[in-house]
């Protein structure tokens, strides 16, 4: 019970505060006052609630305008975070911008030097490897870093690191290898790309009657899909029309 007590009355100060600093209606001091649970609660939903989801809004507007400026800024700041600790959650960081910004040997020595001790074997690290072998042509080297994923990390689930080795063994011309692994992943894969790389590797086969039903399973799937996703999924349903 105190700590209810406890948590009402803070949340009772928030909202006091907010509305101080925001020189709200009088009325809802009132309220929060009067009605210290109930009164805090609406207040807190319908005023400071809102106030935090324009906060995060402005704040990305803001740094989308500074990258506009300065391209580099995230790689900049992951750099500078870097030099003052350096740790494996930073080098991961920099080496993900280093693959943004397309420095993928420098994501790569990064990376590699992450795999010591306790990170010997970390998963995410060594996922963002293949990535980096991957983007560099290293086909050989990225399967390689992602079989050592799952051979240590048995666990581990990623789609998109599935999608990746499907790709590393299309790359590798181990086609029937990865025509099964494209066959599991456009099974479960949140994403129109898996079914879409499935499609135009069956349709390079000669397997065309397949192929265009999935391109074909594609739009009608996305027909009735939210307009978010269809946005989000343009180019690989763009694919999909093209080859219909």
């Amino acid at each position: 019970m105190p700590i209810l007590l406890a948590l009402s009355v803070g949340v009772q100060a928030v909202c006091i505060i907010h509305l101080i600093r925001n020189h709200g209606d009088k009325l809802w001091f009132y309220i929060i006052l009067l009605f210290p649970g109930v009164g805090s609660a609406i207040y807190f939903f319908s005023e400071v609630l809102p106030d935090l989801q324009r906060s995060r809004k402005a704040r990305r507007a803001v740094h989308s305008i500074i990258k506009t400026i300065d391209p580099e800024i995230d790689l900049k700041r992951a750099a500078q975070e870097l030099k003052v600790s350096d740790n494996v959650d930073n080098k991961h960081n920099l080496a993900a911008q280093c693959i943004e910004h397309e420095l993928y040997v420098e994501a790569q020595e990064l990376l590699e030097s992450c795999l010591v001790g306790i990170y010997l074997h970390e998963p995410k690290v060594l996922f963002e490897l293949a990535r980096a072998f991957f983007l560099q042509g290293k086909y050989a080297e990225a399967k390689e870093s992602l079989d050592r994923l799952i051979k240590e990390n048995p666990d581990f689930k990623s789609q998109e690191g599935h999608l990746l080795y499907a790709r590393c063994l299309e790359a590798l011309e181990d086609i029937d290898a990865a025509l099964e692994e494209y066959k599991v992943l456009a099974s479960y894969y949140s994403g129109a790309e898996a079914k879409c790389r499935y499609a135009l590797l069956l349709k390079k086969q000669g397997q065309t009657e397949q192929a265009l039903r999935l391109f074909q399973e594609l739009l009608d799937y996305a027909q009735n899909a939210p307009s978010f996703y269809r946005k989000a999924q343009k180019i690989w349903l763009d694919i999909a029309k093209t080859h219909l």
